[in-house]
């Protein structure tokens, strides 16, 4: 008769062994989880930092370059780079004041001084004309909304001043509209010589007639155009 093999006292061993190896690895394991945990944390925080620390120093040295890619002497970048820092300063004191009327010209102003510096980038030569605006308007408008901010964080304007101060941004702000304006007159007189020397031409050349062109430009005035043939 075969005797049934006993397997109790091998299965107490197995089990003993099993428990010994769990007891043995599972602090183990824990601390090892828990290093991989503080290393992936770890990683995740130095990402992010880098990433602030990446849109800020973009974020700051866009305008920088630009003006490097632009055909700028080293004056001239620097006039720009310095005015563009000075409208960084204006938008920082315009977010911490709260007359709403006051923010509003002031971020007017804010653009119109973006779509100068574009227009200065791509004409350099209009840069000298714009050196009191670059040296003494935009700084002055800094130092005012300065001070502005701290009477109206005292709490001891009772409204004039706050009147003054959109007045002036106001004011300001139309005279930069105007500068703006300004910079491009020398383009419209280019334009229009190079028009008028280009009718000419066509005109000695027999291309187009004197009653042509009158009518043409009859047409023009009043809204209405009509298509001019050249006969060769």
């Amino acid at each position: 008769m075969n005797k049934r093999p006993n397997y109790g006292m091998s299965g107490c061993m197995m089990f003993m062994l099993a428990c010994g190896l769990c007891l043995w690895i599972l602090p183990r394991l824990g601390r090892l989880l828990l290093l991989a945990g503080g290393l992936v944390g770890f990683a995740i925080v130095a990402l992010v930092v880098a990433l602030i620390v990446y849109s800020l120093k973009g974020s700051g040295s866009s305008g920088t370059t630009e003006t490097k890619r632009a055909d700028l002497a080293p004056e001239q970048a620097e006039l720009i780079n310095s005015g563009k820092s000075k409208v960084i300063a204006i938008r920082s004191n315009l977010g911490k004041i709260h007359d709403s009327e006051i923010r509003e010209a002031g971020y007017s102003i804010c653009r119109t001084c973006d779509r100068i510096f574009k227009a200065l980038i791509e004409q350099p030569k209009s840069i000298a004309s714009a050196r009191q605006f670059l040296t003494y308007y935009l700084p002055t408008i800094n130092l005012i909304l300065e001070k502005y901010e701290k009477v109206e964080r005292s709490g001891t304007d009772s409204g004039k001043m706050a009147e003054k101060v959109r007045s002036y941004l106001n004011d300001v702000d139309k005279a930069l509209k105007k500068f703006y304006t300004n910079l491009f007159e020398d383009e419209k007189l280019d334009l229009t010589v190079e028009m008028e020397a280009m009718t000419m031409a066509v005109k000695r050349d027999g291309l187009i007639t004197d009653d042509e062109l009158r009518q043409e430009l009859s047409s023009a005035a009043s809204g209405k155009t009509q298509a001019i043939e050249l006969t060769l």
